[in-house]
């Protein structure tokens, strides 16, 4: 399919006439035609066009995602770009936004599916001309992974009013509750359910659709020749979902999982029972060491029944690491002074460090834009609080003077905030960088009261003070 366009043609001088503002969203406008993705959506869309429409089915939701980008929060706010039609042409009105959307069906949904999947396969064949390669290789542990990263995770969509299968959530708010899959490789939205919001967090069979989903949202020769990594946390870890995971090997799809695994009290009697020269090191996101921290596989040491169900070759590690200052501590943590974590994969060769494949969310370096965060526009950066000298950072350190940092640490990156530092207000959240100062505006002398000769500087008043004003302040003081 060609690609085509119907914009006004834009040029860019230095004389200063014809100035446009968001001339930034136009490019997104272009990149939508030009990689084929408003003609693929009008050929899906064709059904919905009436005889003697003026705006095509295909060109209209491409300027609502446009607008969205842009910091639209209502159809209404298209009207941004509708009024602007010397930059972007010819924009419906958001009544006809609104049909579009009313007049989508099941059919329909799975046309713009597979418009999403057609366009995403010609744009990782023009990457692959220009770089050598479709895309970029996922690092983990400072290593590049070979193969797609598939996260899953569900996120938390408020409303406030009255919405169709808006319910209350596990988070106390009202809205929704979807789940949603990236490609963590290039940052890409693949697919999403949009589920009531007291849907379960683990629920196998909203797992399974989405990943099916999201695989067909892939190119076929990566989608059958590449490895596919399906990561997800604890929620994930079920018989059901890590079943279908491995039967997807059946139709030729090479598919790993890693996922979060639950603490028991059978995972904590094995770790108990693991010798202290097992625990190997671990590393940090870059590959250096980790001070503090290691990893150690429980598999054989777990009960034979924890495994039933699961597939064949799952493996089980845990990770400890040392308790920040201040956290919160369950029995066994506080009684071995250590924090553990756990999950588990099917990857059969490699060193348990290089194993270790935490959450999006967790991952250190990723910073607001994870998948609970990426329905929001423009998301807030994480506050970094930096670790202040004469602290003991490690919970063995308390208390022991010669443990103490002698000098500040380092700074890290803006965007590597951990999930244990203090996270600001609100309101200093919304605080720009760089506050403006107060203009240093020139006072009339006689508002300036400065030093102990202001008395002649204060206006007097222009009345005597009477005594009903008199007794009226002092009623009010008492």
């Amino acid at each position: 399919m060609q690609a085509t366009t119907t914009r006004p043609r834009i040029t860019a001088t230095a004389d200063g006439k014809g100035v446009v503002s968001h001339a930034g969203s136009r490019l997104l406008a272009d990149v939508a035609d030009r990689t084929t993705l408003t003609a693929e959506l009008a050929e899906a869309l064709a059904g919905l066009r009436k005889p003697r429409a003026r705006h095509d089915p295909g060109r209209v939701p491409v300027d609502m995602a446009v607008a969205v980008a842009d910091g639209a929060t209502t159809i209404s706010d298209v009207a941004v770009l509708a009024d602007q039609a010397e930059l972007f042409g010819s924009v419906a009105s958001d009544s006809t936004c609104w049909r579009l959307l009313d007049g989508l069906d099941t059919a329909q949904l799975g046309g713009v599916a597979r418009a999403r999947a057609a366009t995403r396969e010609v744009v990782w064949a023009q990457r692959a001309e220009l770089t050598g390669q479709p895309f970029p290789l996922a690092r983990v542990a400072g290593r590049e992974l070979l193969g797609l990263v598939i996260d899953l995770d569900a996120s938390i969509v408020v409303c406030h009013s009255e919405k169709e299968h808006a319910a209350p959530t596990f988070k106390k708010t009202f809205g929704y509750h979807p789940m949603l899959a990236f490609c963590d490789n290039t940052g890409e939205f693949l697919a999403a359910q949009l589920r009531r919001g007291n849907a379960g967090s683990n629920t196998a069979a909203d797992h399974i659709t989405v990943l099916d989903a999201a695989l067909a949202q892939l190119p076929d020769a990566h989608r059958h020749g590449t490895p596919i990594l399906v990561r997800a946390d604890t929620a994930g870890c079920t018989r059901e979902f890590l079943a279908h995971v491995r039967s997807r090997r059946d139709q030729a799809v090479n598919c790993e999982f890693s996922v979060g695994w639950a603490i028991t009290d059978k995972e904590r009697a094995a770790i108990g029972a693991i010798p202290a020269r097992v625990w190997a090191d671990a590393i940090d996101a870059d590959g250096g060491h980790r001070d503090g921290a290691g990893l150690a596989e429980i598999t054989g040491v777990l009960p034979a029944r924890s495994l039933s169900g699961y597939p064949s070759g799952t493996r089980v590690i845990v990770r400890r690491e040392r308790p920040h200052p201040g956290a919160q501590l369950d029995a066994f943590a506080e009684r071995d002074g250590w924090r553990y974590t756990a999950f588990a994969t099917d990857t059969r060769v490699g060193q348990l460090a290089r194993l270790e494949r935490p959450p999006p969310r967790a991952r250190p370096g990723r910073g607001p834009h994870s998948l609970r965060e990426g329905h929001r526009p423009g998301p807030l950066p994480v506050p970094v609080v930096r670790d202040q000298p004469s602290v003991a950072r490690r919970r063995h350190a308390r208390g022991r003077p010669h443990l103490l940092d002698p000098a500040p640490a380092p700074a890290r990156g803006a965007v590597q905030g951990r999930a244990e530092d203090a996270a600001l207000p609100a309101a200093a959240r919304r605080r720009p960088a760089h506050p403006r100062t107060t203009p240093n505006l020139a006072a009339h002398p006689a508002f300036l009261a400065v030093g102990a000769g202001a008395g002649g500087c204060v206006r007097p008043a222009r009345h005597a003070a009477g005594p009903r004003w008199l007794t009226a302040s002092a009623s009010k003081g008492m």
